[in-house]
């Protein structure tokens, strides 16, 4: 599974105690109450310790553990290196066997590295003016540090506080060279690539090197995810922000601190085309039946609300859905419209690779970096 470091320790370190407990309460030496579990937690951790081993276990120790547990023969010498877990309460310790009991090893997976504030801590206008100045240094072929383009946002923001202090106006909070930096980083790998080096070199630094998920046909598989994004951030990056006024943002609510945006995505893993987004800043399940609607209708009028010059017409049933553990994706209600349109769905952790697509606890969730230049009813299919 593509779990980082710390996520799978979490992982193991559940596992073993649920496992540990379970061990116990089979020989009868534990029940599933507070106090019994509190009573018992070193021996539950104790328990645990064999199943927190990475290296491959002693048949023999195992063997004279076992023959010393049934009350014949001699208690075997201890590894000196026994992974031993820590404790947890008796609640935690419930919730994760309920958790494995549905959904097995996967559903033991945690959310902590979604925590955390994500958004900007700087103003729109302050935004703005640092996504200007990393355009106009940072992204050119002189090929700036990131330490140079630190000091120019200072230089540009000195003489833009200046001015404001001239007319009476508050100053903009200068970001620091972390701030630089970690703006930098965000930025689209490949359009970086191509303003500092040219389009041969990014082509080949890009290219794919894997051959990723294997489909035939369009709507094979479709895979649907929802992510927190930093809209102010992005919108500033890309230019967008300057497009609209202090009322309009208002308006819309793009100005509010305290909202957390969410992106809710689905794209046609065999013509990389986007079938449906919806852009909500409460992700519930509504917004996950919204994308899967625009993903079985046409979605003309939205190309033709703005102008579009080609159409958005790419529209058909999934054979297959994937999406990761997201509560709104595992609600009565959106699991109950897929089976209703005779949609498979499946569901994986994010950010997880299995070469199998039928397995509901490791299948992919593959996410292209871009969608390849497509004929307008290239991806078209039959009606719903």
């Amino acid at each position: 599974m593509g779990l980082s470091p710390a996520q799978r320790k979490r992982v193991a370190w559940r596992y073993a105690l649920m496992r540990g407990f379970l061990d116990l309460k089979e020989a009868g030496r534990v029940t599933g109450t507070d106090e019994s579990i509190s009573g018992n937690m070193d021996a539950i951790c104790t328990a645990a310790g064999p199943y927190l081993q990475e290296a491959m276990p002693d048949p023999e120790y195992d063997l004279q553990l076992r023959e010393w547990e049934a009350g014949r023969g001699r208690k075997p010498r201890t590894p000196r290196e026994t992974p031993r877990p820590g404790p947890c309460s008796p609640r935690a310790l419930r919730s994760w066997l309920s958790l494995y009991r549905k959904g097995g090893k996967a559903a033991l997976v945690d959310r902590c590295a979604r925590q955390g504030n994500v958004t900007s801590p700087f103003t729109a206008e302050e935004v703005t003016l640092l996504a200007e100045v990393v355009r106009a240094e940072y992204m050119t072929p002189q090929r700036k540090t990131q330490a140079a383009v630190a000091k120019d946002v200072k230089i540009r923001f000195a003489a833009e506080n200046e001015r404001r202090e001239a007319e009476g106006l508050p100053k903009l909070k200068v970001p620091g060279r972390d701030a630089v930096r970690g703006f930098i980083q965000r930025l689209d790998r490949f359009q970086v690539l191509i303003t500092r080096h040219g389009i041969e070199h990014a082509m080949k630094k890009m290219r794919a090197v894997k051959d990723g998920v294997q489909v035939s046909r369009p709507l094979e598989r479709v895979e649907m995810d929802e992510h927190k994004i930093d809209l102010i951030t992005i919108l500033a990056q890309s230019g967008l922000l300057a497009l609209f006024s202090e009322a309009e943002l208002e308006m819309l609510g793009l100005n509010d601190p305290k909202k957390r945006w969410w992106l809710v995505l689905a794209i046609d893993c065999r013509t990389r085309c986007i079938l449906g987004m919806v852009l909500t800043c409460d992700p519930r399940t509504s917004a996950a039946l919204k994308c899967l609607r625009m993903v079985v209708s046409d979605k003309g009028q939205f190309a033709d609300s703005v102008g579009a010059l080609a159409p958005w017409s790419i529209f058909g049933t999934p054979e297959m859905l994937v999406t990761d553990n997201g509560a709104a994706f595992k609600s009565a209600t959106f699991t109950s419209a897929c089976t209703d349109l005779g949609i498979h769905a499946i569901q994986a952790i994010g950010g997880s690779r299995s070469p199998d697509p039928q397995d509901p606890v490791g299948a992919p969730l593959a996410r292209p970096r871009g969608t390849p230049e497509l004929q307008p009813d290239a991806g078209r299919v039959a009606d719903p």
